[in-house]
């Protein structure tokens, strides 16, 4: 798989009727009204426990541009991910640049949790690490996301609205594992055209001023 890949998650259906919500509200439905992000539980960092009720996010706080920062580990990867799958559910399309290949996972939805669903998608050396068939290790992975997502109410109902509201396409630039696409053709110098002739002779002395500017050096 190539290092660089650029996930579009498209919209299909609206599913959801507007309303703003705001956070810890105790009834499940309300983070399914549309412009309501449900992003998980209130967390008390005294106790470092999480509180009952929905942590909700509206999404006409959403700005044009935004950064997540966190060390590593922190959970920035899994925060963009639930704001990128609440957002398809509202019918919101994206398209995601993923140099570090984490977001394919997106397509990795099983609204059966069964176990022969997850069994192509594990690690069978971790399976081997454990002394377990991957059968077995593949039960228990089903089992846990079947638990994992029953402490935060959810289940595979709502794996399956998100199935319902996107297809995924992953693109692969240079690379055969996705769907291919070429952003250049090919790196060779432009036809000469006759109202720019002179171009082609001061391309090179521009591509080294910019190979000595990214150096800090000053061209003569």
């Amino acid at each position: 798989m190539a290092s660089k890949k650029d996930v579009t998650a498209k919209a299909k259906e609206p599913a959801k009727a507007k309303r703003s919500v705001g956070q810890a509200q105790s009834n499940a439905q309300d983070f399914e009204k549309l412009g309501v992000f449900y992003l998980g539980r209130p967390y008390d960092l005294v106790t470092k426990q999480a509180r009952p009720g929905w942590l909700l996010y509206d999404s006409k706080d959403l700005v044009t541009h935004a950064v997540c920062v966190g060390m590593t580990g922190s959970g920035k990867t899994g925060l963009c991910l639930a704001l990128l799958e609440e957002a398809a559910i509202d019918n919101i399309p994206a398209i995601i640049i993923d140099p570090k290949g984490d977001l394919g996972n997106l397509m990795l939805t099983f609204p059966g949790l069964k176990v022969e669903d997850f069994q192509p998608w594990i690690n069978e050396d971790d399976a081997r690490k454990k002394g377990l068939s991957p059968a077995d290790y593949a039960k228990g992975q089903a089992e846990l996301w079947t638990r994992g997502l029953a402490s935060w109410q959810q289940n595979g109902t709502r794996i399956q609205r998100l199935r319902d509201a996107v297809d995924v396409a992953i693109y692969t630039p240079g690379s055969n594992a996705g769907i291919p696409v070429s952003i250049l053709k090919s790196f060779a110098a432009p036809a000469a055209h006759p109202q720019c002739g002179s171009l082609r002779s001061h391309r090179p002395t521009h591509d080294w001023a910019a190979r000595l500017a990214v150096v800090h050096m000053s061209h003569p």
